[in-house]
């Protein structure tokens, strides 16, 4: 952490090995580090990689080799990086399936989560539409990403997505998958 504490102070690039669980490979990387951001007891690198020319994100537990080099990197111009991250949660920047843009989605919730919920928000951009015995519902201004899905799995008996339908579709597909394992 430390090193790149001071990479991210002074616009430092950085170079590091790097393990990929999807692919299973060890690729070299060198990056501009723009943001460290922490997730479910894991830190990440956010930063601008030099080959690709794009900003990716990077577990600190699968660098290695970490070097940081004599070249300093201009930031680039009223680029802000952690607003990358203001409509996700977790940390990837991408849809679970096809190009689904930020949009709301509409959660319902038995009493028992909702008092979960309640104390402990999915994302602060929450909407309570309702809050009664029978129901509560919620909207979340986010993107359906592969850690929002997780969560949606994860109390797949206590909630029940309302919108949007192409969400509620792929949530039943995987869940019918799962369901045909047992």
């Amino acid at each position: 952490m430390e090193p790149l504490m001071t990479a991210l102070k002074s616009n430092q690039v950085v170079s590091f090995d790097y393990f990929s669980f999807q692919k299973e490979t060890t690729s070299h990387n060198t990056i501009h580090p723009y943001l460290l951001k922490e997730y479910q007891n894991r830190w990440f690198l956010y930063g601008k990689n030099e080959k690709y020319d794009d900003f990716r994100i990077y577990g600190l537990e699968r660098l290695s080799n970490l070097v940081l080099t004599d070249f300093v990197f201009e930031p680039e111009k009223d680029y802000e990086p952690a607003k990358d991250f203001e409509n996700i949660i977790g940390i990837t920047l991408k849809p679970f399936i096809d190009n689904h843009p930020v949009q709301d989605i509409v959660l319902s919730m038995n009493r028992e989560q909702s008092r979960y919920f309640k104390t402990l928000p999915w994302h602060s951009n929450h909407i309570i539409i309702i809050d009664n015995e029978d129901e509560f519902r919620v909207k979340l201004h986010i993107l359906a990403n592969y850690e929002f899905l997780q969560q949606l799995l994860r109390y797949c008996d206590k909630i029940t997505v309302l919108e949007p339908q192409w969400l509620r579709k792929r949530l039943k597909e995987i869940l019918t998958t799962s369901a045909l394992k047992y």
